[in-house]
């Protein structure tokens, strides 16, 4: 004959499966947070990886803008219309990377590179404007020391390496890499805005033409 009374056996029956029961909750819960903890570090994952795009194409971006400055001061020309230095991209990003970088340092660089940048668009569409000379359409609107280009670039120029850190590019891999040993001599020779050597360019200038003259004789 059985010791066990109906009620102690009903007793045993709810305990087991209130423990049952708890076994189960637990497990979901474990398995709940584990599903949370990966969807946390996927979504950090792509955060990141869709921040590393914005700044490398905002880099290629200033990147550009830099080349298309550097060509205007070799050739005292700017870009033929209806090009114009790029900012498409910041636009785009400029929400994003805000958030990202964490010195108000470098973000006043990105920041003041691409109001230099807009300035100098606005100065070119001037000129372009206002130079009366039959070659400005297909050569461009002239150079002027006034400009300040110098300057832009070396906006620019900080803008990119301040970006950069974002990503921890350096080295090769920079897009800086590739200047030459004195970036500033060699695109701006006779300097740019307040310390333009005049005379000199002058000079430089009237040696090209007289080279360039005997050249045709020669040919």
């Amino acid at each position: 004959m059985s010791s066990v009374t109906p009620l102690a056996a009903a007793l045993i029956g709810a305990g087991g499966a209130v423990f049952g029961g708890v076994l189960t909750t637990s497990g979901q819960l474990i398995i709940e947070r584990s599903r949370a903890r990966r969807d946390r570090e996927a979504n950090r994952a792509r955060e990141a990886r869709e921040l590393r795009l914005a700044v490398r194409l905002v880099v290629e971006e200033l990147a550009e803008a830099r080349s298309l400055i550097e060509s205007a001061a070799k050739a005292r020309r700017y870009w033929v219309a209806p090009r114009e230095l790029p900012t498409t991209t910041w636009n785009e990003y400029r929400t994003d990377i805000a958030s990202a970088i964490e010195s108000s340092i470098d973000w006043r660089h990105v920041t003041s590179a691409y109001d230099a940048i807009n300035n100098l668009n606005w100065t070119v569409a001037h000129r372009r404007n206002t130079d009366q000379s039959v070659d400005t359409p297909a050569s461009g609107a002239r150079v002027s020391h006034d400009d300040n280009t110098r300057a832009v670039w070396r906006m620019i120029r900080r803008a990119i390496e301040s970006l950069e850190k974002v990503t921890g590019v350096a080295g090769a891999a920079s897009r800086l890499a590739d200047e030459p040993k004195d970036p500033e001599r060699a695109h701006w020779p006779y300097g740019d805005g307040a310390d333009f050597d005049e005379e000199t360019a002058s000079s430089d200038a009237q040696q090209e033409v007289w080279e360039e003259a005997q050249r045709a004789v020669e040919d």
